[in-house]
């Protein structure tokens, strides 16, 4: 083999490796163009909602469907939507020999045992909105929280995180749209309405 093919097969891992990382960056941008517009695709689906709403003055209503609502309550959102919450379990870490007897793992000479939260999903059912409320009835259960309680509610586009005065733990909801759930409790909360009509314009603040 002569000096030169010698040489271009050095270089030739080099430039695998060129390759690759220039396709790991372009994918990556790739991949980010992408959920910048689907964000952008979300984001101006509920603009449009908030004009058609500020066009006719009042909130559009979604049906009942056999909730027991309040006083002058109403249903502004309703979807499907699934329950995920925290929860602990124990964790268990040997500091000796690990034996079992039957399904249970025993550590001979010494373990340690901590509690950690563990994201687990709990039950598909419906999740609502209404000018008073969150609330979420499942196969195996509900949740409710005044919309005063709320603290906060994270958007990540197809999922909501709710942190609530009244639970020590937030509680996460897949959504079809984060925007729509992320932005109105917070005006129906300041508007306090009992009715649908709006006392003024529908703008949500990022």
């Amino acid at each position: 083999m002569n000096n030169e093919s010698s040489g271009f097969l050095g270089f030739f891992p080099i430039i695998l490796l060129g390759l690759g990382i220039w396709f790991l960056i372009w994918n990556g941008k790739r991949a980010k163009a992408k959920t910048q517009a689907k964000i952008q695709r979300a984001a101006d689906e509920f603009l449009s909602y908030a004009d058609a709403a500020n066009a006719t003055g009042t909130l559009p209503q979604e049906a009942g469907g056999g909730i027991n609502l309040q006083k002058n309550e109403f249903i502004v959102l309703r979807e499907s939507s699934t329950l995920y919450e925290y929860k602990a379990e124990r964790r268990t870490t040997g500091g000796g020999t690990r034996v079992k007897v039957g399904n249970m793992p025993i550590y001979l000479g010494g373990s340690t045992s901590s509690s950690v939260d563990v994201l687990k999903e709990i039950c598909a059912g419906t999740l609502m909105l209404t000018n008073k409320r969150l609330m979420f009835v499942g196969t195996q259960k509900s949740f409710t929280a005044a919309l005063a309680d709320i603290i906060t509610i994270e958007n990540a586009l197809t999922q909501i995180t709710v942190t609530s005065q009244k639970r020590q733990k937030p509680v996460i909801f897949t959504v079809r749209n984060g925007f729509f759930w992320y932005g109105l409790p917070q005006v129906l909360n300041q508007w306090q309405l009992t009715s649908p009509i709006m006392p003024g314009k529908l703008i949500v603040n990022g």
